[in-house]
């Protein structure tokens, strides 16, 4: 008898422990625009932890990954007033810009994150995407992929 009574103590703790800690997590989306499916080019966060994820997850789906964009290009006229603009040229039809820290390890362990990220169309310059919070890595595949579906 004792022994089912510590069980039943251990358990219920280990729940309440649980459910506080999925209590803190988010994974917040807002979508604003739709990803072409017949452009899978994308700029992506060098490194790895949860950029690594999420690159794994573009390149399972077909994606081009590139990890620097363009060079910068200076555009003008020689004339008797000179105009010069410059900008940064990108090689992919989108990018995603990540900023991430991990701050924790989940239940299933996985890394915990406190993140923002947005995806981005480069021939627009529309955010189709944002999503922020503080979430597990299994969390925030699961938001990323529901958005690359929404294209299909």
């Amino acid at each position: 008898m004792q022994w089912n009574k510590a069980w039943g103590m251990k358990a219920a703790l280990i729940a309440l422990i649980a459910t506080s800690l999925s209590a803190c997590m988010s994974a917040d989306m807002r979508q604003y625009g739709k990803l072409d499916p017949d452009e899978k080019s994308i700029t992506v966060p060098p490194g790895g932890g949860l950029a690594a994820e999420l690159k794994d997850v573009l390149s399972t789906r077909g994606w081009t990954l590139v990890v620097d964009r363009g060079p910068d290009v200076i555009e003008g006229r020689n004339s008797g007033s000179v105009n010069l603009k410059s900008y940064n040229t990108f090689n992919t039809r989108y990018r995603l810009m990540l900023r991430a820290s991990r701050y924790d390890t989940c239940l299933n362990m996985t890394g915990a994150y406190s993140y923002n990220m947005s995806v981005i169309d480069n021939k627009t310059g529309r955010e189709l995407m944002v999503m922020e919070g503080r979430a597990c890595e299994s969390q925030i595949k699961s938001k990323f992929e529901s958005f690359l579906n929404s294209a299909s």
